[in-house]
């Protein structure tokens, strides 16, 4: 479906600079832009349905896994965690020890980096160069 509405991009976006020249073009090229359309839509409601699923599926791991660690460290931090993070790393843990990891931290951290790999294997994966369409505020400044 990517595939296709690549091609299609493509095609309209080069009708578009040919329509300036030719005007009877108009239909055709108003009939591209309604597939574009609607394949857009077509792959929005796919991507929507892959979202519900990864959410679905986090979500049933969650409770599992908060009903087998209630109380029990799964890990240890090599370091003293600081403000928010504090709670959040000992929520739900008996004791002072704050350098006891529980499960939510634990499984917050996993499904933050798993994410990506769910959409991949449901075949919804971002694109490969959507990290270069963010801004780098730490490059260092085009020169002049």
């Amino acid at each position: 479906m990517r595939e296709i509405l690549v091609r299609t991009t493509k095609k309209v976006e080069s009708m578009k600079t040919e329509s300036a020249v030719e005007k009877k073009n108009n239909k055709k090229l108003a009939k591209e832009e309604q597939f574009l359309k609607d394949m857009t839509r077509q792959l929005n409601i796919v991507k929507q349905k892959s979202n519900v699923v990864v959410v679905a599926t986090l979500a049933i791991l969650y409770s599992l896994m908060t009903s087998i660690f209630d109380g029990i460290p799964v890990g240890k931090l090599p370091f003293m965690p600081f403000g928010f993070f504090k709670t959040l790393c000992h929520r739900g843990l008996p004791g002072d020890d704050f350098t006891d990891c529980s499960m939510v931290f634990f499984y917050m951290m996993c499904s933050i980096c798993n994410r990506v790999n769910i959409q991949k294997f449901l075949g919804n994966a971002p694109p490969r160069n959507s990290h270069a369409a963010m801004p780098n505020f730490f490059a260092a400044p085009p020169p002049s």
